[in-house]
């Protein structure tokens, strides 16, 4: 997620430094010659959605990676407290068992 997120940031990025260093009517862009502006706006307004879907999508992986790793350390924590209580529960039975010799 963090690098489809980090690839949609930098396709916009260079589509908005081509389109802002070249302002004339007819322009070369990334290779394509003759240009319009109109042509150039959409250029940049798809640039800019592509910045944004970016940043939502980077935002959306560190929120799941956060929530994940929550997740573990509880289960975790929770793995361990049941290991206690099965080690309790076996000492106490062993110690509730009369010995027979």
């Amino acid at each position: 997620m963090f690098i489809l997120g980090l690839v949609l940031i930098v396709v916009g990025a260079i589509a908005i430094l081509g389109a802002v260093t070249s302002t004339s009517g007819s322009v070369d862009f990334l290779g394509f010659d003759g240009v319009s502006g109109v042509v150039i706006f959409f250029i940049g307004l798809g640039s800019g959605i592509a910045i944004l879907l970016g940043l939502s999508v980077i935002r959306y992986g560190a929120k799941r990676s956060l929530q994940r790793r929550r997740e573990n350390k509880r289960l975790t924590e929770l793995s361990g407290q049941l290991d206690r209580v099965d080690r309790d529960n076996r000492n106490r039975d062993d110690e509730d068992r009369p010995t027979t010799i």
